[in-house]
């Protein structure tokens, strides 16, 4: 994939914590479109550490970033990935999140492998 810059994609949460962070296998999405599912927003944000200022940073850095609310088709698609593939509830959330927006799913978390119709990009 080197050298392919996709318009527009969605990232796991730890595609997003790789990308701010400035790993090099992220940096052709750097002038593309990014989403993140509000349940990865909701990790991110709710950590019991976060501390106000790191809060205000976040927040900064999510001003980049297109927040995917969640939607009955989403809750219900999550429920089906969870019954099939025994899914963690934020796990099957979020890859039903990128499957409803129908973009390319970004993460490195190989537990998304076997999903049928996941357009799946693992770091």
């Amino acid at each position: 994939m080197s050298g392919v810059n996709l318009a527009n994609v969605v990232f796991d949460i730890n595609a997003f914590i790789y990308f701010v962070g400035g790993d090099s296998r992220l940096e052709r999405y750097s002038n593309s479109t990014v989403y993140i599912s509000e349940f990865s927003e909701m990790e991110l944000k709710g950590r019991f550490s976060i501390t106000t200022k790191e809060l205000q940073h976040l927040n900064e850095i999510l001003e980049d970033f297109i927040i995917l609310p969640f939607n009955n088709e989403i809750k219900e698609k999550a429920i089906s990935i969870r019954h099939k593939k025994k899914l963690k509830l934020p796990d099957a959330l979020i890859v039903s999140t990128a499957m409803w927006i129908d973009l390319p799913f970004i993460t490195a978390d190989k537990d998304f492998k076997n999903i049928p119709s996941l357009n799946l990009i693992l770091l």
